[in-house]
């Protein structure tokens, strides 16, 4: 299918969303686009193609791909082994092991994963890019080895998409202090976002900031209701990430579990 035709399908679907009453045939409406990209496999080959073609990626993805799927994961040992190609190699490979390559514009993936991981300055202790790979890491450990996660959660693939492009950017730039201490000192960040999340909504800004330059923006194949979809969570993900609020989240994830049937960690 030419891009022209897959841009006729987009403009037709916006006018169906934009016409719906309720909110469920919204949401039908959105996965049905999301649905109808999904299939258009031709179009995107040329930049499967060109992915495979990376013989360096490849390479190191096969090199590590029964550790980065094992629960025994090493972070150290595999940046150790990879560095910086890290970034590069754990989102391709997930990406593609979840089934989320039809969503991506493969040949912007290479910019954007550069752009990202030399966004985390080096100087802080842990929050570094080491952190914001093995939380992104984690979070796809937990999506592979919970069978709960696809037939209970019933997580679409813009959920997940978004869950773990903000595990891999929700510290990107940290100076290394707290937010007591950029309120404390009325940093520029402080007075930027007035006191509220102050770092993690310097990180959702920053990271949305990269998102959208034309060369780095690996989402550009969405059609827009997809995209605004995509955002709202990715930055959700980001923003729930400030400690101030764990406890209040933490509970009402538990009780979502529990009514699942998973406690103690147990599925």
């Amino acid at each position: 299918m030419k891009q022209s035709e897959l841009e006729k399908i987009k403009e037709e679907k916006e006018v169906k969303i934009n016409n719906v009453e309720t909110k469920k045939d919204r949401r039908n409406l959105e996965e049905l686009t999301l649905n109808e990209q999904l299939i258009e496999v031709n179009y995107y080959q040329n930049q499967i193609d060109s992915e495979i073609n990376n013989e360096i990626d490849q390479h190191l993805i096969k090199q590590h791909k029964e550790n980065i799927s094992s629960k025994k994961f090493d972070i150290f040992d595999f940046y150790s082994k990879t560095k910086e190609k890290s970034f590069e190699v754990l989102i391709r490979f997930m990406l593609k092991d979840l089934g989320l390559y039809q969503l991506i514009n493969l040949g912007n993936l290479e910019n954007f994963c550069n752009v990202i991981k030399n966004g985390y300055d080096k100087k802080p202790q842990y929050h570094n890019e080491i952190h914001g790979v093995d939380v992104g890491h984690t979070l796809y450990s937990f999506m592979i080895h919970s069978k709960f996660f696809e037939k209970s959660l019933k997580f679409s693939k813009i959920n997940i998409l978004s869950i773990i492009l903000a595990g891999f950017c929700h510290d990107i730039g940290h100076p290394g202090y707290n937010n007591a201490f950029h309120m404390n000192s009325l940093s520029s960040f402080s007075v930027t976002y007035n006191d509220r999340s102050v770092l993690e909504n310097y990180h959702a800004s920053e990271s949305s900031r990269i998102l959208l330059v034309p060369e780095n923006n690996i989402l550009d194949l969405l059609d827009k209701s997809s995209f605004k979809l995509f955002r709202k969570q990715f930055l959700e993900a980001i923003l729930s990430t400030d400690m101030t609020y764990h406890m209040k989240t933490n509970s009402i994830i538990k009780t979502r579990l529990l009514g699942l049937g998973i406690s103690h960690g147990y599925n």
